[in-house]
């Protein structure tokens, strides 16, 4: 199994780092077209609720999707397992993912959290934002707001520091 990260630099989910643990969260829920989110952190697992539409609904039945809402909870033990199932349906092509994707999304705010030796408290999201609420190193509350340039920005400092290309024109080549 691959090592999930390192939860050493803020607090993680069951030793797994808040960058993966949150991507991996993102990816099960990207089949749903979400309209709103929240993602609290409750009892070392993360808690997700919402509204959304199931992506496809509405052409296999004729009729125009209706929203609904959704609730799910993810253990480090859920995570993992997500995270491996995510690792066998991967495909060799490497490309940047988009910045705005719901799993890139909150990979960058797991980002911001693990750089900051963090405990996430918070995720909120809506259309046009991001909210995330996590106490730092010092235990003060920190809030933050992030949009679309502020997304692509922060997965382009990721990308850089994991070595990979920074120009997100060069997929387009």
């Amino acid at each position: 199994m691959r090592i999930l990260g390192d939860s050493s630099t803020g607090g993680g989910i069951g030793g797994i780092a808040y960058e993966v643990a949150l991507r991996t969260v993102g990816q099960d829920l990207a089949a749903l077209l979400i309209e709103s989110l929240e993602i609290t952190v409750e009892d070392n697992a993360f808690v997700a609720q919402g509204f959304g539409i199931a992506a496809g609904r509405g052409e296999r039945t004729g009729k125009e999707p209706a929203r609904e809402s959704f609730a799910r909870r993810y253990s480090a033990e859920d995570i993992k397992r997500l995270d491996a199932l995510g690792m066998a349906q991967q495909t060799k092509v490497v490309k940047t993912p988009d910045a705005t994707s719901l799993p890139e999304s909150l990979r960058t705010i797991g980002r911001v959290v693990d750089s900051k030796r963090g405990s996430l408290v918070n995720i909120s999201k809506d259309q046009r934002k991001i909210t995330f609420a996590y106490k730092d190193e010092n235990g003060q509350l920190q809030k933050e707001d992030l949009y679309s340039l502020s997304l692509y920005k922060g997965q382009q400092e990721g990308l850089s520091l994991r070595g990979k290309k920074k120009d997100a024109w060069e997929d387009s080549k």
